[in-house]
């Protein structure tokens, strides 16, 4: 079975838009943030 490609990673590549961005308009620290992206944490 395909590995399925988190969503918020496959926009971000889409628009050309950097983790750093997104961290700093949420708010969150990248570490966090990249977290999402690499599907090791889920916000609740």
């Amino acid at each position: 079975m395909d590995k399925l490609m988190n969503r918020i990673k496959e926009v971000l590549e889409e628009k050309g838009i950097k983790q750093t961005w997104l961290a700093e308009k949420l708010g969150k620290s990248f570490c966090i943030e990249n977290s999402y992206v690499c599907n090791r944490r889920h916000q609740a």
